[in-house]
């Protein structure tokens, strides 16, 4: 959940709140995990379909440690990122890069360069196949040269028109499973899971 806000033409404010996590298998445990409280997005160039189909964008988004234990960094983060897009017709490939970086034990979480592409396509009126790729990389702390890479479908259907309302919603599900590294090492604990599903509504006025 959260509040997406768009002041004007080329910025977009986002007011997030904690997500439920549930853990099976290994150590389970369920509950909040830190919050995304804010995202300051700003479009830095961008065309329409007839002159190019493609954005770029820069933002910065902060998360606070408000998460139970199993699923707490335990510190604020800051996380600079460029992002861009483009499409050809019904296809697009969407891409960021980012450094999430915490505010407090560093020497703990250590520093990561994250990066992420998505090929997306649009089937009928409303459904949005997606397959993801999504890779961490430690450059410090002590998962120091490791690497995490996670990838996997997932697909949006909407955003569909509410009856009744001036209102559309749209629904995300997702799986994604851990590629790298292989076998999991233990001590830090690399990937930071095997395999999860991810679920999403959003609303839109």
């Amino acid at each position: 959940m959260g509040l997406h806000l768009i002041p004007d033409y080329y910025n977009e404010v986002y007011i997030g709140t904690p997500t439920e996590q549930v853990r099976t298998n290994i150590q389970p445990a369920s509950g909040l995990t830190d919050m995304p409280f804010f995202l300051l997005k700003t479009r830095l160039a961008s065309a329409n379909e007839q002159n190019g189909d493609y954005v770029v964008s820069a933002y910065i988004a902060g998360q606070a440690p408000v998460g139970i234990k199993p699923f707490t960094a335990d510190a604020y983060y800051l996380t600079p990122t460029i992002a861009g897009g483009k499409g050809w017709g019904d296809f697009n490939i969407q891409a960021t890069l980012g450094t999430p970086w915490p505010l407090s034990n560093l020497d703990k979480l250590g520093g990561q360069l994250a990066t992420s592409v998505t090929f997306q396509y649009h089937l009928l009126e409303y459904l949005w196949p997606e397959f993801s790729l999504n890779d961490t990389y430690w450059f410090n702390g002590p998962r120091r040269g490791l690497d995490q890479l996670l990838i996997g479908p997932d697909v949006i259907i909407g955003p569909y028109p509410i009856p009744g309302t001036k209102l559309a919603a749209s629904l995300l599900a997702g799986y994604q499973f851990a590629v790298t590294p292989q076998p999991a090492i233990l001590n830090p604990l690399t990937p930071l899971y095997n395999h999860s599903w991810q679920f999403a509504v959003r609303l839109f006025f």
